[in-house]
């Protein structure tokens, strides 16, 4: 039997505004219209953690215990992950509307001008989880969130120590 846990937090915002308007200009009915508007949009996925766990079937084990592989590498393995995304997206649009006749017959010749700036930014931290002793690469016990806890705490440090690194890399 195969069990994942998984635990994902995500963090959301969206914020948007506009500004638009029109004006006549002089006594012809010359018309201008403008607009220009801003998008931001953040997500962060500040700690998702995950956990593969199995049930050996006629082991040693009581029924109710799992085994735990700290040492595998592959994307069964636990892992800490850590997702920032930024994105703001500027829009503006201008247009002049002349009126005038031709044949009698009212006319209107329209130009305009339409622009848009994105800037966005991703960042990605994946952290693999691994025991320090060589003969410690696999665990049993009944709750996954105990075991990642304890074995998350050991290696809160080095994140700690690699985020400090890379904020002072970045402000320099």
């Amino acid at each position: 039997m195969l069990m994942i846990y998984y635990a994902q937090t995500l963090v959301n915002e969206l914020f948007q505004t506009n500004l638009t308007g029109e004006h006549t200009i002089g006594k012809q009915g010359v018309k201008v219209d403008y607009g220009g508007s801003l998008a931001t949009v953040n997500r962060n996925e500040p700690f998702t953690r995950s956990m593969t766990s199995y049930r050996v079937v006629g082991g040693t084990l009581p029924n109710d215990y799992f085994q735990y592989n700290f040492n595998n590498n592959g994307p069964e393995g636990p892992r800490v992950f850590f997702a920032d995304f930024t994105e703001k997206r500027y829009t503006w649009q201008s247009n002049v509307q002349v009126p005038f006749q031709l044949l009698k017959l009212n006319q209107s010749f329209k130009i305009g001008y339409q622009g848009s700036y994105r800037k966005a930014d991703y960042g990605t931290d994946l952290f693999s989880i691994e025991t320090t002793t060589q003969n410690a690469t696999v665990v049993a016990g009944m709750m996954v969130f105990r075991i990642m806890m304890f074995t998350i705490l050991q290696s809160l440090l080095t994140v700690i120590f690699f985020c400090v690194q890379r904020y002072q890399a970045i402000v320099t």
